[in-house]
């Protein structure tokens, strides 16, 4: 074998690795799409109608109009500068206003902030 045969092998084996290494990344990407995202989206269609307006309005027996949510903060999210663990999350707090009869006149949701 002369020099140039030899050169003409690593060639090969070096195009076979970069073809390789290029197809784990994309099996990588394909076994995220198929087996998280569908995680994420079933959570996320599980737990949103409990606290929706909606959910409250059926469950307490008024119009939606007469509740309120807050937007949950986003300054314990792990990507909020500065990138990284805040060391805090944000709880639900549901306040009923009740009239004299007790029965339910509004709702108010808002977010506590709790450090851990």
């Amino acid at each position: 074998m002369n020099s140039d045969e030899i050169c003409d092998k690593l060639n090969d084996v070096e195009q076979a690795v970069q073809a390789n290494t290029s197809n784990r990344w994309w099996a990588l990407f394909f076994i995220f799409c198929f087996f998280f995202s569908p995680i994420t989206l079933l959570w996320r269609l599980i737990t949103l109608p409990f606290h929706s307006k909606a959910a409250y309005s059926v469950y307490y027996n008024i119009p939606t109009t007469s509740i309120t949510i807050d937007e949950k903060p986003h300054d314990c999210s792990f990507l909020t500068a500065p990138v990284g663990e805040k060391w805090c999350h944000h709880d639900r707090d549901v306040e009923v206003y009740r009239d004299a009869n007790g029965t339910v006149t509004a709702i108010s949701i808002s977010w506590n902030k709790i450090d851990e």
